[in-house]
């Protein structure tokens, strides 16, 4: 009896050292996610159910064999023939809000959304053979991130930030440096693409509007200059995705379901 009470109160004064200091609040202070996800007496993680479904670039192929999913705060590499799964994590524990690959598809490229406010969120690059992290970046976002693309030689990212910034901005991610930074519209933005034919340009589109992009060098030095697509007689509409042409036409999908063509910031047909 006098052992057990021995030990009952060892443990009450490891709980004394192990709890945060509350003199100065007088309450329990929420600890960040961040924290939670780095501690050593957490859960390893052992099974994610489900994806994220609300995300319009979410899932991705690798090959015949190998996809790519978001799910909450990681992304799930699943061989579809030995049901493996790999999980590439957050580095703050936050929802991972878009995704992409490099040409080769040796790297994934992924931006955070539902950051803490006190975090800000990361854009994080995985090299996909080894499933680490080989560079996290900050400041192009206040919340989190919308859509994410890789240029053709993949020395270039660019990211839009989701509400209330709705930013565009041009990375250089091997050096872990913003390039450009602009305002890309005034809402929702649901996509975002380097050109595969012509070397900075890239093109956004979202609710509302598409609108195409240029790097120029100006007398201010390097520019993103951005010309709002014109839709004319055609009814405004959403416009979900895109595809550019090698003459560097665009084409896109409207509301109704009829595709544009743009040529020059105008909508040239309609079919």
């Amino acid at each position: 009896m006098a052992e057990a009470k021995e030990n009952d109160e060892a443990s009450k004064e490891g709980s004394k050292d192990d709890a945060p200091d509350e003199s100065k609040s007088g309450t329990n202070p929420t600890p960040t996610i961040e924290h939670v996800w780095n501690s050593p007496k957490s859960a390893s993680l052992y099974h994610i159910f489900g994806m994220d479904v609300f995300s319009r670039n979410d899932i991705i192929s690798l090959d015949e064999d190998i996809i790519l999913f978001i799910a909450g705060s990681s992304v799930v590499k699943f061989d579809l023939q030995t049901k493996t799964r790999t999980y590439l994590r957050s580095a703050s524990g936050s929802n991972v809000g878009c995704i992409t690959t490099d040409s080769d598809k040796g790297r994934l490229f992924l931006g955070e959304k539902d950051t803490p406010s006190s975090s800000s969120p990361r854009v994080m690059v995985f090299d996909l053979s080894t499933s680490d992290a080989i560079a996290t970046m900050r400041g192009g976002a206040e919340k989190g991130y919308a859509c994410i693309d890789v240029n053709p030689d993949g020395t270039k990212l660019c990211t839009v930030s989701a509400s209330p910034d709705y930013s565009l901005t041009v990375w250089n991610w091997v050096e872990g440096q913003i390039i450009l930074r602009t305002k890309a519209f005034g809402q929702d933005v649901y996509r975002v693409g380097f050109s595969p034919f012509v070397d900075g340009s890239i093109t956004t589109c979202g609710s509302g509007h598409i609108r195409f992009w240029r790097m120029a060098e100006t007398f201010t030095g390097l520019k993103l200059q951005g010309d709002i697509g014109k839709f004319g007689k055609v009814d405004l509409s959403d416009v979900e995705a895109f595809a550019e042409l090698p003459d560097g036409n665009v084409v896109s999908g409207s509301d109704t379901g009829h595709l544009l063509l743009w040529e020059g910031g105008f909508v040239r047909c309609r079919f």
